[in-house]
């Protein structure tokens, strides 16, 4: 299937497509606001074909393309006629919220189908019952008002609402309170919660815990929504995470390797070892009173029962290390002295690395490292081992005592977990497969770990016999091959059905490319002297010529705020990213149609303004990645695979970026705009045509002067004037 190439269809058993999709289809007279969709139709065919089929399939989807219901029509189909249980993959917590709160509710009241739905995401988005009472009857000592008035707002919504998700609040929280009240699954107390447990382990006047009873809902869902931090935590092999599934959906798919090396990886930070070795010298002093609930020691170390939420595999690992050597007491140990050196020795490591952040990958073994971050290893895995004995001293026919042992296990396994991480990255461990460096960002300083490939655990746990697999996005091709996006996934494009869907745009008359002419030789490059104060003189002129109603997007923090401080008065309101929240940005940006947005990072994408506010898009550079550790160490790797890290890592995802970027200015069939990219390498290297090519304009869209701007956006507003009779 291509643009060129309309689907041949899965004969009389897809008709249902066209019967809900088509022109005159059930969602054409039922569904106010729908509008028919070419690529949506010539999608929705192979997607049917391949969950048939139980095959894989990649779909470039751009901008307008209608993609949701492209994926979600035949999904529901085959989860309500054939059983399949289907999970649809999100970039992000917004998306997730529009699918559970407006696609599939409508399509629910719609189609002939009757359907489940159903969302999953972490602990950490629920209020925290149990947190909650314990703030009824023993408070916070909170510090300002706005922290008590959320606080008490939110027990009073504990009381009436009936899911407890932090989405549903009227207001941002406070970040205190927010930690304080909405918990994260290695924090739960669930051993010691009332509201934890199915119904017939609670008393029946006590509520279920929030993210339980989601959790319940999520698992009885045909079409259950969740996001990729939750995929990758079931394809590292945590268990009881997603439920079993037979169809998965990818959406944003662009975006699925980086979240995954993120998630495979870690950010270890100061603050771990305090929390580590809490429970160190604590004992519940009912159970230190009552000596028949504390046993004899036994030889096993520790509970060999996973309730971290670890990865199984990582789990026992780990396990096999608690051993105690032969000669050690534990009993002799004092636990308050063991917890407050780990505390002291955890503080002077991140000292240490805190110097050496510059160093990265942290090849560290053989440098002076004072203190020896092999001392502190041992104490954390001795620490583990003392935990271990105390849980298996606890009597298992007395419930506290085994509600405290699992607490004990769990804080084991943490500092087992902390242990084996520390030993990892100070040895540079398995160096093909991750790299270790020191982070400091936004003044957090981090141990962090990413995974440098992902596609064994892909295809371990996710492209397995018989599941469908279906990957979509707006942005997937490079250069007109899905060549980059296979290689992520570990997928040979050979055995995958792939394609790319016609733009509903009109792009002759929506949209110009402005780029430097091929012989202009005036305009400097990115890497010579003068390209930020061009940047400036440039972004000034086509806020005038567009006038007002311009993004510019900058490649660099640096460059951004270079740019907002020397543009000057340009007579019309400038917002720049970090003056307020994005969210806040964004309104402001929509509802002042004149105003102007400097911005970088997250607004390459994701970003939905449709309309005359965003009538001019300025570039600074094509977006090449920072040369950041993770990027060096692929590099690296591709090198040993003689292979040019150029063209297979630094080139596709810069073309990735600008497609992103592109996609920012024209969101509607009503949307007229004007890209402007100041980097002359786009038509003065070899490797722009690639560039050019994957952004699909037509040639006839790109110009090489600056006053197209106002001559188009003021032809498009004439042409769009309604006309007398």
């Amino acid at each position: 299937m291509t643009e060129s190439t309309p689907p041949t269809g899965n004969g009389e058993e897809a008709a249902y497509i066209e019967q809900i999709l088509g022109r005159d289809g059930l969602l054409a007279r039922a569904w106010e606001g729908f509008r028919w969709r070419e690529g949506q139709i010539m999608g929705a065919y192979p997607i049917d074909g391949a969950i048939r089929s139980r095959t894989r399939v990649l779909i470039e989807a751009p901008t307008g393309t209608g993609k949701t219901l492209m994926y979600l029509v035949p999904a529901i189909y085959h989860a309500t006629r054939h059983g399949r249980r289907v999970l649809v993959v999100t970039a992000n917590l917004t998306l997730q919220r529009q699918l559970i709160e407006k696609d599939l509710p409508r399509l629910a009241k719609v189609l002939p189908w009757p359907f489940r739905y159903g969302e999953l995401k972490g602990r950490q988005n629920f209020l925290c019952r149990k947190r909650a009472q314990d703030e009824r009857y023993a408070p916070t000592s909170w510090q300002t008002e706005p922290e008590r008035q959320q606080v008490a707002m939110l027990l009073d919504w504990e009381k009436t609402d009936e899911h407890g998700d932090k989405m549903r609040l009227p207001v941002a929280l406070q970040r205190s309170v927010d930690q304080r009240l909405f918990v994260r699954s290695e924090d739960c107390e669930r051993e010691r919660c009332a509201f934890f447990g199915n119904d017939e382990d609670r008393d029946a006047n006590t509520p279920r815990c929030f993210a339980e009873s989601a959790r319940a809902r999520a698992f009885s869902a045909q079409i259950l929504v969740t996001n990729y931090a939750m995929l990758c935590m079931h394809l590292r092999g945590y268990a009881q995470v997603l439920p079993t599934f037979d169809i998965a959906i990818l959406d944003e798919a662009h975006v699925a390797a980086d979240i995954a090396r993120e998630r495979f990886g870690f950010d270890m930070r100061p603050g771990v070892f305090a929390r580590a070795v809490s429970l160190l010298a604590k004992e519940d002093e009912d159970l230190r009173a009552d000596d028949s609930v504390i046993e004899a020691p036994s030889e096993a170390p520790v509970s060999e029962a996973n309730d971290n939420g670890m990865p199984d595999e990582e789990f026992f690992e780990q396990v096999a290390q608690l051993v105690a050597p032969p000669d050690e007491d534990l009993a002799a140990v004092d636990p308050e002295t063991l917890g407050k050196s780990i505390i002291d020795r955890g503080q002077k490591f991140f000292l240490r690395l805190s110097d050496l952040r510059e160093n990265a990958p942290i090849a560290l073994p053989n440098v002076d490292f004072d203190p020896n971050w092999r001392t502190l290893v041992d104490q954390l895995q001795r620490a583990a081992r003392l935990y271990g004995y105390k849980a298996d001293r606890l009597s298992p026919n007395d419930a506290r005592a085994r509600a405290l042992a699992k607490r004990y296990d769990r804080s084991a396994q943490h500092c087992t977990a902390l242990a084996a991480r520390i030993e990892g990255a100070m040895t540079l461990a398995d160096p093909d497969r991750f790299c270790y460096f020191v982070s400091d960002d936004e003044d957090k300083l981090a141990l962090s770990q990413r995974a440098l490939r992902v596609d064994e655990w892909f295809r371990a746990r996710l492209f397995t016999v018989g599941r469908t697999v279906i990957m979509t996005s707006a942005t997937l091709r490079t250069n007109g091959s899905f060549a980059h996006v296979c290689q992520e996934f570990g997928l040979e494009e050979k055995n995958v059905t792939t394609g790319f869907l016609p733009t509903p745009f009109d792009m002759m008359t929506q949209a110009r490319l402005i780029v430097p002419a091929p012989d202009n030789r005036r305009m400097p490059s990115p890497v010579e002297p003068g390209f930020d104060a061009m940047v400036v003189r440039m972004v000034r002129r086509a806020i005038q010529l567009a006038c007002g109603r311009t993004m510019a997007l900058f490649t660099s923090r640096k460059r951004l705020r270079y740019v907002a401080d020397n543009l000057g008065d340009v007579g019309y309101r400038v917002l720049v990213q970090g003056d307020m929240e994005r969210g806040a940005l964004l309104a402001e940006f929509q509802n002042d149609i004149d105003s102007v947005l400097l911005a970088t990072g997250s607004f390459w994408a994701g970003v939905d303004v449709p309309g005359e506010s965003l009538s001019c898009l300025v570039i600074d550079k094509l977006p090449f990645e920072a040369d950041d550790p993770l990027s060096q160490a692929i590099k690296a790797q591709l090198l040993k695979q003689n292979l040019s890290p150029f063209q297979h890592w630094a080139m596709p995802r810069a073309i990735l970026t600008l497609k992103q970027g592109l996609g920012r200015l024209i969101r509607t069939t009503d949307d007229r705009g004007v890209m402007v990219v100041l980097d002359t390498r786009l038509t003065q290297k070899s490797y722009g045509a690639q560039f050019l090519r994957s952004l699909d304009v037509p040639a006839s869209c790109i110009v090489y002067r600056s006053d197209v701007i106002s001559e188009f956006l003021q032809a498009a507003a004439s042409a769009a004037e309604p006309r007398g009779d």
